[in-house]
């Protein structure tokens, strides 16, 4: 009996062990991976003149991507494997920027908040970006200039859940064109 229970106990052990050993393989499976995604987003069937395309997966545990559109509509991304929501966006190009993000400028045409003295610098310090992000082993901020003119399209297209534009990426390459209608 006493040996029978040392059989039981090393068969329980070999099993634990290799659920352990075979419990990362089921996290990845046998999907997974990314697929690049390219195209042009046309609006009333000419091509879309800048603004950014969001791919938003519909596993949370994947991150959202965008990407930059040019003056003719055209994209590219690398996307997560698997279903995705897409939104198309050009707002930004609505009006010119006015500054650094938080600061909207005086009806003056001051970039600056009312009340700051105009020798009182707005923006971080010089570097003060490049110093952060090397000493948190960041990548380096490279922000995407967005190009093209605004076109008004219709607000739905902004939202993932009411755009009606989704998508099934797979691995490797992929096309996919985005024709938004009024």
């Amino acid at each position: 009996m006493i040996e029978s229970v040392s059989v039981r106990s090393r068969v329980a052990l070999v099993g634990q062990l290799a659920l352990l050993l075979l419990l990362p393989l089921a996290g990845t499976g046998c999907g997974g991976g990314t697929g690049t995604v390219s195209g042009q987003v046309l609006f009333q069937g000419k091509p879309l003149p800048g603004g950014t395309v969001m791919f938003r997966p519909l596993d949370t545990s994947q991150n959202p991507v965008s990407a930059v559109l040019d003056q003719d509509g055209k994209y590219e991304a690398i996307v997560p494997a698997g279903e995705v929501k897409i939104t198309v966006d050009n707002r930004s190009l609505k009006s010119p920027p006015r500054g650094p993000v938080g600061v909207s400028g005086n009806p003056e045409g001051d970039q600056r908040p009312a009340g700051v003295p105009k020798n009182v610098p707005v923006a971080p310090p010089k570097g003060a970006m490049g110093e952060a992000t090397r000493e948190n082993n960041a990548p380096p901020i490279t922000p995407q200039t967005q190009v093209g003119k605004y076109v008004p399209i219709p607000e739905k297209y902004y939202d993932p859940d009411t755009s009606g534009l989704s998508l099934k990426v797979t691995r490797g390459s992929q096309p996919f064109n985005i024709e938004l209608v009024k």
